[in-house]
């Protein structure tokens, strides 16, 4: 199923006027993520029943991804929410496979190395609405709370890296690579995070070794026992 192709069809039938999309991932200090697109309405020219209605069709197509509600404040914005419990896991984006390209995460060592490649075709199609002087804008943000040791970024704020598209900039892959072992806070200060693995490695080998202590005890008792 297209969903983001549908998404923009129905964003052309009902928001004439175009829209501003905003795809924000976050990637927490525990390594689940955080997926959220806003599909933000230029012009509330349309009333609660309309309204309801586009809400109730995005729900009906992608309910089974996301998480759909509709935020009205001085704009009606739509919103699509999805949290993945891995950054493995983010790799099945359906946002991204479906419609805007690929994903490709991999770990070596502390170092996590991500990039989405985009697919012009796609790309293209989602951000072009018929009229080459109302485009629709998308607007990449990536939250990282780690060392971030290599991007491609066109712009930085905090820990906050970020990238822009329209119809005419579509050939542009995201890159980043960040170090998972060491935080950043806004301000630029740096906190090496304690790796635990070893520690719970160790417990599971102290366990077997107990488990496998018992174990002969309790068959030289048998045999014991027997003669």
């Amino acid at each position: 199923m297209k969903k983001i192709k549908y998404i923009v069809i129905l964003i052309i039938s009902l928001i004439c006027c175009g829209c501003s999309v905003d795809y924000n991932v976050t990637i927490n200090e525990d390594m689940t993520v955080n997926e959220t697109l806003y599909i933000k309405e230029v012009g509330n020219d349309f009333n609660e029943e309309e309204r309801k209605n586009y809400l109730d069709s995005l729900k009906t197509k992608y309910g089974a991804y996301y998480d759909i509600s509709l935020i009205a404040d001085t704009n009606y914005t739509y919103v699509f929410e999805r949290k993945y419990y891995s950054y493995n896991d983010y790799k099945n984006s359906t946002l991204i496979t479906d419609e805007f390209g690929t994903v490709d995460l991999s770990l070596l060592s502390s170092r996590v190395n991500l990039i989405i490649k985009t697919d012009n075709e796609k790309c293209e199609s989602i951000l072009y609405n018929g009229d080459m002087d109302d485009q629709i804008e998308l607007n990449v943000n990536f939250h990282i709370p780690f060392k971030v040791i290599n991007s491609n970024a066109e712009d930085v704020v905090g820990n906050t890296y970020k990238w822009y598209y329209d119809i005419n900039k579509c050939d542009n892959d995201i890159e980043l690579s960040f170090s998972n072992n060491t935080l950043v806070s806004e301000t630029g200060e740096m906190t090496v995070v304690e790796d635990n693995t070893w520690k719970g490695d160790l417990l599971y080998l102290l366990v077997g070794v107990v488990i496998i202590g018992l174990l002969v005890f309790w068959l030289n008792k048998t045999k014991k026992n027997e003669s």
